[in-house]
């Protein structure tokens, strides 16, 4: 896990009183981030943090900065049995 989530989000999935709701949380929000960004899984992906709120800029790093911008982020946990994610990359004005 600490290959593809930030120190923040570790924290958060072990400290959560349902670790694994956590854990997918954070993993769609990435799948999702990067499929808005355009790209496939990347390196460095603990370099993402995904953890904060709706609205994230990307820190850039080597592979993770061509996942560069600010997105907006939701997350719906109201389907049973399932976890969505959805990422929409900010136009530049």
């Amino acid at each position: 896990a600490k290959y593809y989530f930030s120190a923040n989000e570790l924290y958060l999935i072990n400290q959560s009183p349902e670790p694994a709701t956590t854990f997918f949380i954070f993993w769609t929000r990435k799948e999702a981030l990067l499929k808005a960004a355009g790209v496939g899984l990347v390196d460095e992906l603990s370099q993402i943090d995904v953890s904060h709120s709706q609205q994230i800029a990307v820190r850039k790093g080597e592979r993770a900065s061509l996942v560069s911008g600010t997105f907006d982020l939701w997350t719906f946990t109201d389907l049973p049995g399932y976890m969505v994610s959805l990422a929409v990359k900010r136009a530049v004005k």
